[in-house]
């Protein structure tokens, strides 16, 4: 049988802004307590050939330097975790800076026809022709 990867959304800023790491936010969500953190490093750790967690990293360009540089160091040290696989998402090229290592890879953008179609009619109206992501 094969496991399920589990993902977990994690938007830094809002780590930021809450004063709180990676590592106590993901213990904080999956076990309810951020002193489990053992737990974690049990379910990622060395014995695994594969990721069982997938962590999407949101908005590492939108947290402050103090910030980038502490969660920094805490990316760098869950890549050294088989059964961690993350996604590091940033409007800058985060790969030249910090060098973590990772993949880069770009997102397309949306034609108007494809954003239309995720909004309400609403929501396009207020937006359309004014917005810039």
């Amino acid at each position: 049988m094969k496991s399920q990867q589990a993902i977990l959304y994690i938007p830094l800023e809002w780590l930021a802004a809450q004063d709180l790491t990676i590592e106590n936010y993901i213990c904080r969500i999956l076990y309810k307590d951020e002193t489990s953190c053992d737990r974690l490093y049990q379910l990622t750790g060395t014995c695994r050939t594969q990721p069982d967690l997938i962590l999407l990293l949101d908005g590492f360009n939108e947290v402050g330097d103090t910030n980038k540089a502490g969660f920094d160091k805490e990316i760098r040290g869950f890549a050294q975790y088989p059964g961690l696989q993350i996604v590091v998402t940033s409007q800058e090229n985060v790969s030249e800076r910090y060098q973590f290592g990772f993949v880069k890879a770009t997102v397309c953008g949306l034609l108007d026809g494809q954003i239309q179609k995720i909004l309400t009619e609403e929501e396009w109206h207020h937006i359309q022709g004014n917005y810039t992501l």
